[in-house]
């Protein structure tokens, strides 16, 4: 009863002067809501961009040592054959400068067998090499697409993440202004 007769005094003008400040007052509350979303959003982004591109980095660094190693290691492999085929051709070229090939410093067939078969070894193992080589460059050149495909969804998902923050605020917005009128 004594609220009553407080309102009953209040004018028509007071009552709207009211209204009109609470809703500045509620615009003015949304409104710094609405910034200090943005700047969470703003920091959030910020935050995961320097994470992902501190790990492209990283994997780009590792991809690079990864490639050096590789091709330093096919480059020891590949000048180790052919240094070993040109001692061999060096050796074949002598040993026409040493007369018919009979004489003390004559193979026995035991010995040409080993030889042989060592040979094969090397051979099979150089083989197996670079196909170890060629099986770590399409491993790695799949390595680099899936780190662009990965990167490519993670812009994806951001984006939609913000497309969703930015519905939600409008939506909160459109239900305030329904509630203020």
């Amino acid at each position: 009863s004594h609220l009553m007769s407080e309102y009953i005094r209040m004018t028509d003008p007071e009552r709207d002067q009211i209204d009109q400040d609470a809703q500045i007052f509620m615009r003015t509350c949304a409104d710094a809501i609405q910034q200090l979303r943005t700047e969470g959003v703003c920091k959030l982004y910020s935050e995961q961009r320097a994470i992902r591109v501190k790990r492209m980095v990283d994997k780009k660094r590792l991809y690079r040592l990864q490639t050096l190693a590789v091709d330093t290691a096919f480059k020891e492999r590949t000048d180790l054959l052919f240094n070993s085929n040109q001692n061999l051709t060096d050796a074949n070229s002598n040993f026409g400068l040493w007369g018919d090939g009979k004489g003390e410093d004559e193979l026995s067939p035991e010995e040409i067998q080993m030889f042989e078969q060592e040979n094969q070894r090397l051979v099979g193992e150089m083989n197996s090499l670079f196909d170890e080589v060629r099986i770590c460059h399409c491993l790695y050149g799949t390595l680099a697409q899936q780190d662009t495909e990965i990167d490519n969804i993670h812009q994806l998902v951001v984006g939609a993440t913000e497309n969703i923050k930015e519905g939600n605020e409008d939506i909160r917005e459109h239900v305030l202004d329904i509630g203020l009128t």
